[in-house]
């Protein structure tokens, strides 16, 4: 299920709307979240801990109410000072991943996009912030395994009964609407 994200969303609105999300979790109570946020909110918070503090509040109560959590590295940005809240975000997302998440889609390992100096590349990033569809193209693969890293914990058993993941993700759809 998605369709709860819109462009523009900090953990803020994530947080807001999260009642509603809990409520269409599917009965099988198989369901990934994917969290790819901080370009329109990183820079509110005092600092890059209360940001990565904010996430794992709203990550956590996901995994308490059972989803599994996907969570994405931020991506470089051309806006002052981002930058390097980002590198300290990645950072602790990295260093906390097997506690806290079921799978990070570590952009960063994107050569051509995990630079800072890559936000102001027109062939990745449409405006120094949100990637263009080559871009995307770029972290699909990235993303594409940290969900099936979301997967791996749930027995064979019990995938077998639910429907083709693969042939009703439109990971096109779901990035754009993760952004």
């Amino acid at each position: 299920e998605y369709g709860f994200a819109t462009g523009g969303q900090g953990i803020t609105d994530l947080e807001n709307s999260k009642a509603a999300l809990i409520a269409a979790k599917p009965a099988t109570g198989i369901t990934v979240v994917s969290v790819l946020i901080g370009a329109n909110d990183l820079m509110q918070y005092a600092s890059a801990q209360a940001f990565y503090d904010a996430l794992v509040t709203y990550t956590d109560s996901l995994r308490a109410a059972g989803f599994r959590v996907v969570v994405g590295t931020l991506l470089p940005n051309s806006g002052a000072g981002f930058n390097a809240r980002r590198a300290t975000v990645n950072g602790l997302i990295r260093t906390n991943a097997a506690a806290k998440f079921d799978g990070v889609a570590d952009f960063d390992t994107i050569p051509e996009m995990g630079l800072d100096s890559a936000a102001i590349n027109a062939l990745y990033f449409a405006d120094g912030v949100h990637p263009t569809g080559y871009g995307h193209g770029l972290m699909a693969p990235v993303y594409k395994a940290a969900i099936e890293n979301a997967f791996k914990s749930i027995s064979a058993t019990t995938l077998a009964g639910l429907p083709d993941i693969a042939s009703n993700f439109d990971l096109n759809r779901a990035l754009t609407n993760s952004w």
